[in-house]
């Protein structure tokens, strides 16, 4: 009888960043082939060849007007446990909302069809490798590291079956997501259609040779003239337009570095997607939009076709960050730079008339220098970003402010452990005037965010506006997200719960930093918290996946008082959370 599960494919992309992580010294491990790699929904075990067609109805009223699936891979765990593990996985983010909606729907249909499924609370994963005995997660993996995004737009009924090599699988059916019943068992191509009903259908990208050319310093002249012109169609979102930066990236951002003669121009934008407006603005300037072109949070627009690529990203999709890293990475590595460019020369003659292969065949070796790139940014600048842009703060009263999220969580562990793009810091809000006073007085520009995350000034001397907390302050380079929260008598109170509360000689903690600056933070467990739910586009959802590859790090240092309050305040902020078994 065959054995059948159902499962979401991940994206190709993706799964070459999982697979690079198979390397020597993990000895006992057996590793999931790349073609294999898939995110499980149900197990259906052995199954009557005449009861497949009930598993395959089940399917397709699982699937019915579910929509497809924005997901991301990041952050390394073991079940049962870390030590003691018999599987290595990656965790999957993005909208957990509605993969449990989907996952919990389909077991409803499946049970109504007969199937016996595992009671067993659903914990969506992408196995990476198995061992036949318990032990520890293979030494050098980076716990946090984000592995990219996905949409998965197709539920499918697979079959496994056993091979020398271990298990093989077949797709006996597949229904398709965010599409009607008669796009079912359509395979989405690369250059993925917009669902959104205002838009057209995105032009296709044309073809066009792969061809490298030595460095030309002009490319670099070339990006400044065209970002302005971009800045000037799509506006800059502390304005009223759209956009929160641009910046040069992609192999002609690299000097030294051999590469095809295409200005890459990535832009982090809000609201994303860029609807009707933004498009038409930009090909007034002479851009054609192509869609997501087979990239969850990216939106691709080419001119000339291919003198300039402009890529959008949604602030949620963590390109920005990870594009940034690998460039910068690029600039500063001489052996780096050396290995990706011979790699790009080998296959620019093997696959010259073929872009996606071409494309894709970098993918092996930039996921494996990303892990690189990381430890080489974090050695470089350590602390330094906390230090550069905390004095502003240190003339507010004690106790009225203290570096909050993921910063936070690196000055208690002692080191930073991710790449951060700002500093988060959550400040008294009785303390706002004296807040905004210190800051415009240091040249800093304060903005409120406001409905849908857009942008008011904040004029001096004003208090914010009525149900403002957050405010964003900018000077040059250096961004601050601020927080403001309330308190009470010694008292930090949870922003998003005011039941929830901690003394505040507990709530704020110190670290001291080279320099001899001293700087409080929040105390890792009310950190987590705030982690445990997540909010994008006005939708609530569970933790990131960058927020629960921290909970993993963070949790074996939290001691037995910081532990049973951060299980009472998810109880009672949440009622449950996966966290809860945990601790």
């Amino acid at each position: 009888m065959p054995r059948l599960f159902v499962a979401l494919p991940v994206g190709h992309q993706v799964v070459a960043a999982l697979a690079g992580l198979a390397e020597p010294g993990s000895s006992g491990w057996r590793w999931v082939k790349p073609e294999a790699m898939h995110l499980t929904l149900a197990f259906l075990g052995e199954v009557a060849e005449e009861r497949v067609a009930a598993a395959e109805r089940a399917l397709g009223e699982g699937a019915a007007a579910a929509p497809a699936l924005d997901l991301t891979a990041g952050g390394i765990g073991g079940f049962p446990d870390e030590r003691r593990a018999r599987v290595l996985w990656a965790g999957v983010g993005g909208d957990l909302e509605a993969l449990h909606d989907l996952q919990g729907r389909l077991a409803g249909c499946l049970r109504d069809e007969g199937f016996e499924l595992d009671p067993k609370p659903y914990r969506p994963h992408v196995t990476l490798a198995r061992s036949r005995e318990p032990r520890a997660l293979p030494a050098g993996l980076d716990r946090s590291r984000q592995y990219g995004a996905w949409r998965a737009d197709e539920l499918l009924l697979m079959e496994s079956r056993p091979g020398p090599d271990g298990p093989r699988y077949e797709v006996r059916a597949k229904v398709g997501l965010g599409a009607s019943a008669a796009t079912a068992g359509a395979t989405a191509s690369d250059a993925a259609t917009d669902p959104r009903p205002d838009l057209p259908e995105p032009e296709p990208v044309p073809p066009a040779p792969v061809v490298l050319t030595e460095h030309d310093p002009e490319w670099g002249r070339l990006y400044e003239a065209e970002s302005e012109q971009v800045a000037a169609a799509l506006g800059w979102l502390v304005d009223g337009g759209v956009l929160e930066g641009l910046a040069h990236m992609g192999s002609t951002s690299v000097p030294g570095l051999r590469a095809k003669p295409t200005i890459d121009i990535y832009g982090r934008v809000h609201p994303y997607p860029p609807g009707p407006e933004q498009i038409a603005a930009l090909a007034a300037i002479g851009y054609t939009w192509r869609g997501e072109f087979g990239l969850p949070g990216r939106t691709y627009f080419t001119k000339g076709p291919h003198d300039y690529h402009l890529h959008l990203l949604s602030f949620a999709s963590g390109h920005w960050e990870r594009h940034l890293l690998f460039r910068d990475y690029l600039r500063a590595n001489p052996e780096a730079r050396r290995q990706y460019e011979e790699l790009k020369v080998s296959l620019a003659e093997r696959f010259r008339d073929d872009r996606p292969a071409y494309q894709d065949g970098k993918s092996e070796l930039i996921a494996s220098l990303e892990p690189k790139a990381l430890a080489w940014y974090l050695e470089a600048t350590g602390f330094s970003p906390v230090a550069e842009l905390v004095p502003v703060l240190l003339g507010l009263p004690e106790g009225s402010w203290a570096v909050a999220g993921g910063w936070a969580l690196d000055l208690h562990l002692g080191a930073p452990h991710r790449y951060h793009v700002d500093l988060d810091v959550e400040v008294d809000a009785s303390r706002q005037a004296a807040l905004q006073g210190a800051l415009q007085a240091a040249g800093w520009r304060l903005d409120q965010v406001v409905a849908d995350g857009r942008y008011a000034p904040w004029p001096p001397g004003e208090p914010l506006a009525a149900g403002v907390h957050q405010v964003h302050a900018r000077s040059g380079s250096g961004f601050i997200d601020l927080q403001l929260a309330p308190r009470g008598p010694a008292e930090w109170r949870f922003r998003r719960d005011e039941r929830v509360t901690l003394p505040l000689a507990l709530a704020i903690r110190h670290a001291d930093l080279p320099g001899g600056v001293r700087v409080p933070y929040l105390a890792p467990e009310a950190v987590l918290l705030f982690k445990s739910r997540s909010s994008a586009d006005g939708v609530e959802s569970g933790p990131r996946d960058r927020d629960a590859a921290d909970f993993v790090r963070v949790l074996p240092t939290l001691g037995v008082d910081a532990r049973a309050w951060l299980a009472d305040a998810l109880r009672l902020f949440h009622g449950d959370h996966p966290w809860l078994a945990e601790l």
